[in-house]
This record gives C-alpha cells, structure tokens and sequence, in this order.
C-alpha cells in the first residue's frame, strides 16, 4: 500500500480520473486523498469518492482564495458537508496562510485558519495545513487554537518551523519539491524527521518531481517522493511506503486495511 495523501484530482484535466487512478496502480498507489480548495469543488469530491472507493476528500477553502467567498455562508456550508457526508470528508482544509504573493488579505486568511481549525476541532478532523512564507504565523495560530491533528502539507518553510511543529506534535508531509535540485534545504529537514511524523504527497497537478518537472503531476508519481525520501534516510522504499501509509491511517480512520 501507498498513499498519496493531498492531490488535487478534479483539478487535473490532462488525464481522466480512471486514467490517473488505473497508472497509480501500476505503481501500488492505493488510495489518495482529494484536496478541496474552493467552494466549487464540494459537489464534485462527492461524486468522486462516491464513484470510487479508494478515494477521499477534505473540504475548506485555499487561504489564497478565501477573499473569493461569502464568509457568512461558506462555513456552514463546510459544517453541513461534514454532517451530511462523514464518509466522503475526513479532513479540513487546506487552510492556513499564504503571504508569498501578497499580505493583502492576511487578517482574513488568518480568521479563516481560526474557523477552520475550530471545526476541525468540532469534528475531530485532521487539519490540512498550507503555509508559505508564514511561518511564524502559522506556527502561533496552531498553538493559540490548540490545533491537533495537524498535517503541514507540502513543507517548504524553514528549518525552525519544521522543528518547532515537530516538537508540537504535527506531522509534515512532503512533495516532489524534495527531488529539485535547488531544494538541499528540504532534503536536510527531512533527514531529521522522525518517520512517525512523516507523509507523502503530490499536490498534484502541481510540482511534479524529478524525473517529470514539466510535466503535469498526477498520483502515480508519489514513488518518486517515496524513493527521495528513502534516499535521504538511508532506508528501503517499501519502508517509507508503509511507515507513510500507516501514519495516514493513523490520522484519518481510513483505509481501513
């Protein structure tokens, strides 16, 4: 079993979903975690986890979309999902703080975080986190909220952050970007990662790894983030395989095998 725990899928239009789901198999890529980032995609992961087993979603809203929304509606409708559907949402988010492009809207972003993070409390969820060039934010709203379940997806802050999450308990996933060239950084913070803190992703179909950059991402290439990691522990793959796929089910209550 592999997992990739945060794709995109009804955002890759490259490739149909069987396509996608029929060549991750090819590689024993299981099962897969659908991200929801806007308002939109919450009918459509419905569908798609209705129609296939092996797949879940998670459901909030991209900080860099939050301002695109009507905040007096969208969280019950976040709430009402949760309640209606507990067997196709099983995580929040993503959610967190993105400053990179712009702080224009950061008190929103960062009053979005709260509510989600409360509602992932509400439901006893994990948390989905995205955070670049915030960290220091990030990391205060966590310990203010008394976050628990918390997965930094896609880790790309810096070295203290990654330590500082750690010792919180968190765990932090890592994509594709650990294979570019100039990303020695992330390989050295994933060195000391213990492996019980640990996850795998795509974030496709965005960043797609060494040997694909270019290339649309899809889940089947979550073996090439397995396989850097591994090289960087200096472990076998089939390890970080299972030790990966148990911290998620760990996590989430699901695959139940």
């Amino acid at each position: 079993m592999l997992i990739d725990s945060h794709c995109h899928l009804n955002h890759i239009e490259e490739y149909s979903v069987s396509e996608m789901l029929y060549l991750a198999q090819s590689k024993e890529v299981t099962h897969f975690l659908t991200i929801c980032i806007e308002e939109k995609d919450i009918a459509e992961l419905k569908v798609l986890v209705k129609e296939h087993d092996n797949i879940r979603a998670s459901i909030g809203i991209h900080p860099c979309d939050i301002h695109n929304h009507d905040h007096r509606t969208i969280y019950n409708k976040v709430e009402e999902a949760l309640e209606e559907a507990p067997e196709v949402f099983i995580g929040i988010g993503e959610t967190g703080l993105d400053y990179y492009h712009s702080t224009q809207y950061k008190k929103l972003q960062q009053e979005s975080f709260e509510k989600h993070i409360e509602i992932a409390k509400q439901f006893d969820c994990p948390v989905i986190v995205h955070s670049r060039k915030a960290p220091e934010d990030t990391v205060a709203i966590l310990k203010n909220q008394n976050a628990e379940k918390v997965i930094i997806h896609c880790f790309t802050e810096d070295e203290k952050m990654a330590k500082q999450c750690l010792d919180l308990g968190y765990t932090l996933s890592f994509s594709g970007i650990i294979t570019f060239k100039n990303a020695q950084y992330l390989r050295d913070i994933v060195s000391f990662v213990p492996l019980e803190q640990l996850l795998v992703e795509t974030d496709s179909p965005y960043l797609a790894p060494s040997p694909f950059r270019g290339k649309v991402n899809q889940p089947a290439y979550v073996t090439e983030v397995v396989r850097k990691v591994a090289e960087i522990k200096n472990v076998t793959y089939q390890r970080i395989a299972d030790e990966t796929s148990n911290n998620f089910k760990t996590l989430f209550g699901w695959p139940n095998v």
